[in-house]
């Protein structure tokens, strides 16, 4: 079953999460066949996990405690980092990416496919872009990239939900 190897979250949380893996996997709804959507509702799953283990409001304050402290999502990627670098080595050919809020000009790089922290950071930016409408639908670098982050995510989150 899935979750079952992990007392890090309760039971309610586990049953919301397994109902949202159900969506992400289900067959007959192939959201993996868009990467827009995959993109979103991976990130939105593992910005759950993120708010419900750190009970902390913003996301980059949760992310930085993904860092800092021993988790099970964690944990399980970690183990299975070699497993993702086909992932990021193809999000690392996408850097840099522009931070596209109102006046910026800062560049998120991806220097070093084999840092969790980069690799995440990076994969943030491209949902900040995203969720702020700083990514164009027709914009084929944007597919691209949507793509490959959603394709990260989904195994990331198939890595903790399994638990193997």
């Amino acid at each position: 079953m899935v979750l079952s190897y992990t007392n890090e979250i309760n039971q309610g949380f586990k049953e919301r999460m397994v109902w949202w893996y159900l969506k992400l996997t289900n067959i007959k709804l192939k959201i993996w066949q868009d990467p827009w959507y995959d993109f979103m509702l991976c990130w939105m799953m593992f910005d759950a996990y993120l708010t419900e283990i750190s009970q902390l409001g913003s996301d980059r304050k949760r992310l930085d405690y993904f860092y800092k402290n021993k988790c099970d999502f964690k944990d399980r990627i970690l183990l299975k980092w070699s497993s993702l670098s086909g992932y990021t080595i193809e999000l690392k050919k996408f850097s840099p990416i522009q931070d596209m809020r109102p006046n910026s000009s800062r560049m998120i790089y991806l220097k070093d496919e084999n840092n969790m922290e980069q690799v995440f950071d990076f994969v943030y930016q491209i949902r900040c872009n995203l969720f702020h409408g700083a990514k164009d639908i027709k914009n084929d670098r944007d597919t691209k990239l949507v793509s490959c982050g959603a394709k990260f995510l989904r195994k990331c989150i198939d890595c903790w939900m399994i638990g193997d």
